[in-house]
């Protein structure tokens, strides 16, 4: 299988969700499957959600971010068009 194309995309689209966001990757990151990219659209956050994922150092993650808000639906739309996954996994 090539090396840019993953069996699984997790799609993570992001809003305001430092609460929550480095649970969701650490959780990701901890799964014992290895062939997927974790791919993290922000979505113009304005808290420090952005700064919790570049914390993360894995090769896995690919962090997207929206130039201005484009609500939810337009961003998981984005991430399926850059998704390399044969499937998706939504969280």
């Amino acid at each position: 299988m090539n090396s840019n194309i993953h069996l699984v995309t997790v799609l993570i689209p992001v809003y305001n969700g430092e609460k929550y966001i480095g649970e969701a990757i650490e959780s990701i990151l901890s799964q014992t499957h290895r062939n997927y990219e974790l791919l993290i659209i922000d979505d113009y956050s304005n808290d420090n959600s952005v700064q919790i994922i570049q914390s993360f150092s894995s090769e896995k993650i690919k962090l997207i971010q929206n130039d201005r808000n484009l609500g939810q639906s337009a961003t998981l739309n984005k991430g399926l068009k850059l998704s390399t996954g044969v499937y998706i996994a939504r969280l």
